[in-house]
């Protein structure tokens, strides 16, 4: 864990999909609560961020599900140390993506960096590694 990472860079979770894509699971609500393992995908992605040394991130929700979100966030503030803050995300078009969502909420940044996570993700490259690549390039831009 980098302490200093987790300082400079803000993590946010894009989780206001619908999960088209997995259809009819996501009929009743959405990809990011799905259980894998007996855990919501979205813990994943929480799990990750705490054992990379972060204490705080942001999670992009739909507006649809922030019902659904509001249930399950108890239970996710008490399995990690980290401070989990919700943006809701109104969405009239379907097809309204990363970058629109990112753009309505960049008011809420807090610096220039953030690391941006998709609900789905499970992995466990370190991301020390990377942020010192980033870093070393100057770039604007890390896929």
């Amino acid at each position: 864990a980098n302490l200093k990472m987790a300082v400079e860079i803000q993590p946010i979770i894009l989780a206001a999909g619908r999960g088209r894509k997995l259809y009819p699971f996501t009929e009743d609500g959405p990809k990011a609560l799905l259980p894998v393992a007996n855990k919501p995908l979205i813990y994943f992605p929480l799990q990750y961020l705490q054992n990379e040394g972060f204490t705080e991130c942001t999670i992009l929700i739909s507006e649809v599900f922030k019902d659904a979100f509001k249930s399950c966030m108890a239970d996710l503030h008490s399995s990690f140390g980290i401070t989990i803050a919700t943006q809701l995300l109104s969405i009239e078009d379907e097809d309204f993506g990363s970058v629109e969502s990112l753009q309505s909420i960049k008011h809420h940044f807090k610096g220039d960096s953030i690391l941006l996570l998709s609900c789905d993700l499970v992995c466990n490259v370190p991301l020390n590694e990377l942020a010192d690549v980033h870093r070393i390039q100057y770039s604007p831009l890390e896929l």
